[in-house]
């Protein structure tokens, strides 16, 4: 009985050390393996050896920060106010976490020393990993100082004011175009006013002419009918050179004369 007591007080308190120790965080190693810093582009490329944790999961969950130790020894973390900073990555060949920073992005300074370091703490998963840096490197020339959040800035505000100049260009062109359409439509008007007016004006001078013609025609007719009147009538009294030979040509002279008139 003694003995059953004692296997059951041994397994309860395995139980208990068990449960006890999956509640421990889990212990992540990571180390620095490479450095090195390009002086033209300013780029940090870092690798790292990593154990007790996936590079994906590290790279998701891991606070990535520059450090920057003042001439008091005093350290400061540096923001860069943007994520592109940082880019994390696993190593294409091997298992290693690769970790590029821009320095750019961070206001750093000559012959100030900086570092930077990787720390977790994830209660979701009881990861930890106290903070691991690389060793101390400075820059002896200054390093521009590029935010990518300024650039986007600039660069929205640049296309938005494009296109709102493309708009107001097109704007102007639409209303040159229809003031131009309006125009030439007012000259085609005039135009066809100015070939009516000109039709008209020849067709008033070609009735007029018509109309001139008909008068001299009828004024040439009626001077010749009465040129024939007065011949008819003088030949029978004034002409002294001829005596009438009867009364029936006298009468039929005055018959045509009648005849005429």
């Amino acid at each position: 009985m003694d003995m059953l007591l004692l296997l059951l007080l041994v397994f309860s308190c395995h139980g208990s050390w068990a449960s006890q120790d999956s509640q421990v965080p889990q212990k992540l190693w990571v180390a620095p393996y490479n450095f090195s810093l390009d002086s033209s582009s300013h780029q940090l490329h870092t690798s790292w050896e990593v154990k007790g944790a996936s590079v994906s999961f590290l790279c998701a969950f891991a606070d990535f920060a520059m450090v920057e130790i003042g001439f008091t020894g005093k350290e400061q973390e540096l923001n860069s106010g943007n994520s592109w900073a940082v880019q994390c990555e696993e190593q294409e060949v091997g298992d290693k976490m690769v970790v590029e920073v821009d320095i750019t992005k961070y206001r750093v300074q000559p012959f100030k020393s900086y570092k930077v370091c990787i720390s977790l703490e994830d209660p979701t998963s009881g990861s930890y990993l106290r903070r691991v840096c690389t060793h101390l490197f400075s820059f002896e020339r200054a390093v521009p100082y590029v935010p990518t959040i300024k650039k986007a800035e600039e660069a929205v505000s640049a296309k938005l004011s494009t296109e709102k100049q493309s708009e107001a260009n097109s704007e102007s062109e639409r209303e040159g175009e229809s003031e131009n359409e309006s125009e030439v439509e007012k000259e085609s008007e005039k135009e066809s006013e100015k070939e009516s007016d000109l039709r008209s004006q020849e067709e008033a001078e070609r009735r007029g002419s018509d109309l001139q013609r008909v008068l001299e025609d009828t004024r040439h007719f009626v001077r010749d009918d009465f040129s024939k009147v007065e011949r008819a009538l003088e030949e029978p009294f004034f002409n002294k050179g001829r005596i009438l030979g009867s009364s029936k040509e006298f009468f039929l002279t005055l018959g045509i004369v009648l005849m005429l008139l």
